[in-house]
């Protein structure tokens, strides 16, 4: 599959991984690299979430998300243009493109 980014901070903390360490920490930032590992030798979403499995969650119809284990969350959407465009559900199955939006803390 392939990565985009939404900013130019999450491309480098993604791509960098002494970045990502000092973002993040080192286990998070292992494990991101390992998650983003997946995320490119996976054909669709709809294939990483069966690899992935309850560690993938939908945060709306055009909205997932990967929980890592080390206390943070990937979020994504889409990568393809055309579904950037709709509120419509995207189809994961033919998503093979992936636009990551954000690194967040998993709160609670």
């Amino acid at each position: 599959m392939e990565l985009t980014f939404s900013t130019a901070e999450l491309r480098e903390v993604c791509e960098k991984r002494s970045v990502a360490v000092a973002k993040l920490g080192y286990s998070p930032a292992r494990e991101l690299a390992e998650r983003l590992a997946d995320v490119e030798a996976a054909d669709t979403v709809a294939d990483l979430s069966l690899l992935l499995g309850e560690a993938i969650c939908d945060r709306s119809p055009t909205e997932k998300c990967i929980r890592l284990s080390a206390g943070f969350a990937v979020t994504f959407v889409s990568g393809h243009t055309a579904h950037m465009e709709t509120t419509e559900a995207t189809d994961w199955s033919q998503t093979s493109r992936m636009k990551i939006t954000a690194i967040e803390p998993i709160h609670g």
